[in-house]
């Protein structure tokens, strides 16, 4: 069966905390995941690195504080030293999760030791040397991979020098073939990088055993980093699940960085970033709260569309308000909206054993469906400006239309009027003619 580690809690004078303490047992219990070797042969060393959700790597440890459907990964190393004479097994058990067996042998002796296998002065030793077991071995006059050198003069040295440098191998190895073996934990092509210069992770690991020290030319010793990890130790996870809150990496308030969350404020706090001090965040919430109270507006909307916000936030619809937002750390938020309904909802930021933030929101969604009278007075005072426009320019157009009547009149009066072009009708002329006849006569 599996064992679990033991557990210690103060039992009230009544025992009326005998349930708490248990069920505060039993989440610090299965939020631990912790190795336990078992069974380990003799002769065989098991070393192990805890890679936690929170970032941190843990050397022959366990990670704690791993929440609900979270997850951490360990990386054995397992190193015999002497021959088992039979196979046996090593047995993990990892606490509240079951066991982990790993069946070991070893091989001490290989079939191609025999000397039947070995192949003397083999052409792929160029004659110099036998080879066995898929390796050269050199006579006392050759040397190299494939016995190609002689050590009289050790091949190519100039191979082993760096740049313009007379030095071979950096004074840290020896040239061979031109090529440097070097000493100790020193490596590279010319002998130039030193294993220490790899920066260590908080566990005492190389690269945090998340990593290969390796050697750039020009650059000298660094850490290259397994995939899923940054950092000049390896030490930072590029996995941004532990940052996740709402449905968004440090609630859309900061990075995250090595698997922790960094704020973009000095206003903004908590593990995921989700605490703002000064911050109103109601606007946050607005579409899901519209969206889950919509259902009883005069504008209905699909409920279909509110599974996102179930998905984001940890919703709560109410008729009656709950207890649990009568606290001082709850947020109360409203709006109304263009169809004239008030809004209510309520939010707590910040329960860090939560990756949602809780929303509750009110059903009881009050809609204004009666006439604003402002919009009305207005609406009639357009309306008599309008007409008043309307009445004034009709006026003008009739008034104009009889003043062009009454001068066509006038034109055609005077045209009809005419004159005698000598005397006037009334003029009588002052002169009298009188004939006399005897002036004829005579």
């Amino acid at each position: 069966g599996t064992s679990f580690p033991g557990a210690v809690g103060e039992l009230s004078s009544n025992s009326d905390n005998l349930v708490n303490l248990i069920v505060e047992n039993y989440e610090s219990i299965s939020s631990t995941i912790l190795p336990i070797l078992k069974t380990v042969p003799e002769g065989i060393k098991v070393d192990h690195v805890a890679n936690c959700p929170d970032g941190s790597a843990n050397k022959d440890g366990g990670c704690d504080s791993v929440p609900i459907l979270g997850s951490a990964s360990f990386k054995f190393t397992v190193t015999a030293e002497q021959c088992l004479e039979n196979p046996d097994q090593v047995v993990i058990e990892f606490t509240g999760f079951g066991q982990v067996i790993l069946d070991i042998s070893t091989l001490c002796q290989c079939e191609c030791g025999s000397f039947s296998d070995k192949e003397g002065s083999s052409e792929i030793c160029n004659g110099n040397g036998e080879f066995q077991c898929g390796v050269c071995v050199c006579d006392d006059q050759h040397s190299g991979e494939f016995c190609e050198c002689q050590n009289a003069d050790k091949g190519d040295v100039d191979q082993c020098r760096y740049g313009n440098t007379t030095i071979e191998c950096n004074s840290a190895g020896h040239c061979v073939c031109g090529k440097c073996f070097c000493s100790g934990e020193i490596f590279g092509k010319y002998c130039e990088c030193d294993v220490s210069d790899c920066k260590k992770g908080s566990n005492g690991l190389v690269c945090s055993g998340t990593g290969t020290c390796e050697c750039e030319e020009g650059v000298g010793a660094e850490c290259k980093c397994e995939e899923g990890w940054s950092g000049k130790d390896c030490s930072c996870t590029t996995d941004t699940s532990s940052c996740m809150f709402n449905g968004k990496i440090c609630d859309g308030a900061g990075v995250c960085e090595c698997g922790k969350c960094k704020c973009n404020s000095s206003n903004i706090e908590g593990k995921y970033c989700q605490k703002c001090n000064f911050c109103n965040r109601c606007d946050l919430y607005k579409n899901c709260t519209v969206c889950v109270a919509g259902t009883r507006t005069i504008n209905p909307k699909d409920p279909d569309e509110c599974e996102s916000c179930n998905i984001a936030y940890n919703v709560t619809a109410y008729t009656e308000t709950p207890d649990n937002i009568n606290q001082d750390n709850v947020k109360i938020c409203g709006f109304e909206s263009d169809d004239n309904c008030q809004y209510e909802w309520h939010y707590i930021p910040g329960p860090e054993d939560q990756t949602r933030n809780l929303l509750f929101v009110n059903l009881n969604v009050d809609c204004d469906t009666s006439i604003n009278i402002l919009w009305v007075i207005i609406g009639v005072i357009l309306a008599v400006v309008v007409l008043g426009i309307f009445i004034i320019c009709l006026w003008k157009c009739i008034t104009t239309y009889k003043d062009k009547q009454e001068y066509n009149k006038f034109v055609e009066d005077m045209n009809m009027t005419k004159f005698a072009s000598t005397q006037s009708p009334l003029y009588e002329c002052p002169i009298t003619h009188v004939n006399n006849p005897i002036a004829k006569k005579m």
